[in-house]
């Protein structure tokens, strides 16, 4: 046996689990990233949806699911950050943080 067949990962290879939920979970999980990026988004988020303003949930959200890509992929070892979600699973998960988020936004949970 050769060591790179220890160390070589297999980046191709598909998940037996759903990645956008463990990525969600992840990142409402994860201290360190809670901490840095999803709850300064949150605020950031807040204020334009507390203001009036016009909300793109894609361009609010979709830098901090990148970050948690790049995160997620470091902690666990798992594919690399641009292969673990497709565009559609990224839409995906906007989505849905920002379905489960709109509500503690306008009440001022942030």
């Amino acid at each position: 046996m050769k060591i790179n067949e220890f160390t070589n990962m297999d980046t191709s290879a598909s998940l037996d689990f759903d990645v956008v939920d463990d990525v969600m979970v992840f990142m409402k999980n994860n201290p360190k990233f809670y901490r840095r990026d999803y709850f300064p988004t949150m605020v950031e988020l807040q204020k334009q949806v507390r203001n009036g303003e016009k909300v793109s949930p894609k361009n609010c959200l979709g830098p901090m699911i990148e970050k948690a890509c790049e995160s997620y992929c470091d902690r666990f070892k798992v594919k690399t950050k641009d292969t673990l979600l497709s565009d559609d699973d990224k839409n995906a998960l906007v989505a849905r943080i920002f379905d489960e988020e709109i509500e503690n936004l306008r009440n001022g949970e942030y």
